[in-house]
């Protein structure tokens, strides 16, 4: 993945998993998870419902006007614990990037009374 974590940004972050073996008890928290470098952002848990049941998880962050990992490269990692001989299927990760601009308001207000917002 080539994204960097960017400032004054919303990231959502989601996946199915699904639980192909029947091992529920034993997969019980598949992690869902953003990295800017080596740093967590964010992370959602997904719990497998049934056995070949697509289950989805996400979770947004947004970044802010400042973050110390600003620049660094994005990583998303899929874990479920120390079961590694376990199967999970995953399917459909998804993490889209949406700028939330820092909005200014110019409040005019006119003689007759009236007012009028600008963005600037």
């Amino acid at each position: 993945m080539a994204a960097r974590l960017q400032l004054n940004t919303r990231y959502t972050l989601s996946a199915f998993v699904a639980d192909p073996d029947d091992k529920s008890g034993f997969i019980n928290n598949v992690k869902l998870m953003l990295f800017a470098g080596a740093n967590p952002v964010g992370k959602a848990t997904i719990q497998p419902s049934a056995v070949d049941t697509w289950t989805k998880g996400a979770f947004v962050y947004e970044s802010g006007p400042s973050h110390p990992d600003a620049g660094q490269p994005l990583k998303i990692r899929i874990s479920w614990g120390d079961k590694a001989s376990y199967r999970v299927m995953v399917d459909d990760v998804s993490l889209t990037a949406v700028p939330m601009f820092p909005y200014i308001w110019n409040i005019n207000q006119r003689a007759n009374g009236s007012m009028s917002l600008t963005a600037t």
